[in-house]
Formats: C-alpha cells, structure tokens, sequence
C-alpha cells in the first residue's frame, strides 16, 4: 500500500510538466460534446465556483436579450452572441462600398495590410463587437462612422467580453 500523495503536490507536479497545457481545448470538446451528462458540467463549474471563478457575467449575457449596435461593422448583436470572430470587415475603397484588391504595392489602402501571394486576403479586421467608438480605427481600418452610415448615435454601453475569473 502507497502513501496517499497530497493532491496540492500531484497538481503542482502536472502543471510542472506540461499536463494543463492542452487543458483550453480538452475543456472546450468536453463542454461543446453533446454527450457530456448536464450533471458533469454543473459538477465543472461548481468546482470552477469554488477556487473563485465567476460565471455572472456569462449568466447575465446568456439571458440579456438586448440588441447593440456595432460601432465597427454596424450590424446588430447580442451580447451573447459577441466573440472574437463576431465582427468582421472587408478591405474597401475609399468610399467604403466595394472590396478592392490592393493599391498596387501589394497593400491595401484602407489599412496598409499587405495582400497575400493569392490576393485573397479580403478581410481588413476580425475581433468582437463593440459599442465603444474608442475601440475602433477609423483611420487605419475600413471601418466608417455611424455618422457617414446613417446609423445615428451609438450607445457607450459595457459588451461582454472574456470572463474574468476572482482569485482568492
């Protein structure tokens, strides 16, 4: 009979050594896996919950319901709905109503991204929603103001964005 290892000791041991390190996706095919009991996923978060991970504001989106208006790309969104592939934005001229293919120096005018080798890259940003006109480069982007689309004025209201965990 071995002696009972203190777990703080195998924890530390597995971080050490690489263990975690595909811990995100093992976590992320578990959760999305529609075969995973609902009762194995409460006992995760109970277990998340209990070293200090808050789940709130993933609650608080889940359930609002609430249509924003995208500063960046000018669609409407849900803040659930928002993620870091939410909001994209094509190379365009400079009236902003066709995408264009370079200036001619294998960059594109909008933004100064240089063009790929097939001439393919289309998109001038992908990333969140926002409702913060702060957070968007209307200078060095393809993105216009609401004021030159007739969107009116954009709400400053917070959008949900990765959750942050509260450690003790």
């Amino acid at each position: 009979m071995t002696p009972q290892t203190p777990a703080r000791d195998v924890l530390a041991y597995a971080i050490t050594r690489g263990t975690f390190d595909d811990f995100v996706p093992w976590m992320k095919a578990i959760v999305l896996d529609p075969n995973t009991p609902p009762t194995t996923l409460y006992r995760v978060m109970a277990c998340f919950e209990s070293i200090g991970m808050d789940f709130d504001a993933a609650r608080r989106a889940l359930n609002d319901m609430t249509s924003h208006h995208c500063v960046r790309c000018h669609k409407s969104f849900r803040v659930c709905d928002n993620g870091p592939d939410a909001c994209v934005l094509l190379h365009t001229t400079p009236e902003g109503d066709e995408p264009i293919d370079g200036d001619g120096d294998n960059q594109f005018s909008c933004c100064g991204q240089e063009m790929d080798d097939s001439g393919e890259n289309i998109e001038c940003f992908r990333g969140w929603h926002t409702v913060r006109r702060e957070e968007v480069d209307y200078m060095k982007s393809s993105a216009q103001k609401c004021s030159s689309k007739g969107c009116g004025a954009a709400a400053k209201t917070p959008v949900f964005k990765k959750p942050v965990s509260k450690r003790r």
